[in-house]
């Protein structure tokens, strides 16, 4: 799951840490266990009360080669959800964040 920053601050302020890694690319992902989130714990999300906004709207994601917002073909529950245009531009804009986050990183990177 790519976080943006203000999911980062908000896990910080609720008093997780080493949840995070750094992408090749300037992303920030949630560090996983194996094949498991790091906050899945007995099935169950730790973080879920202050989880990332990629989490809070899944099973939707962009698919970002057709540039649609669509229903995850991996998720089993997915004909469980039901999203509107609100959660749609949601996504939009937090994938947004994300990349435009992500490009200031590596350009502060790039400048030391």
């Amino acid at each position: 799951m790519t976080l943006t920053n203000a999911d980062v601050a908000r896990l910080e302020a609720a008093g997780f840490r080493g949840f995070l890694r750094a992408g090749s690319r300037g992303q920030l992902h949630l560090r996983r266990v194996g094949d498991l989130c790091v906050f899945l714990r007995d099935g169950r999300c730790l973080a879920y009360h202050c989880r990332p906004e990629g989490c809070v709207l899944y099973p939707l994601v962009l698919d970002v080669g057709r540039d649609l917002v669509v229903l995850d073909d991996f998720c089993p529950h997915r004909d469980e959800f039901c999203f509107g245009d609100e959660e749609r531009a949601c996504l939009r804009r937090s994938v947004a964040d994300e990349e435009r986050e992500a490009a200031a990183r590596v350009s502060d990177q790039q400048a030391v």
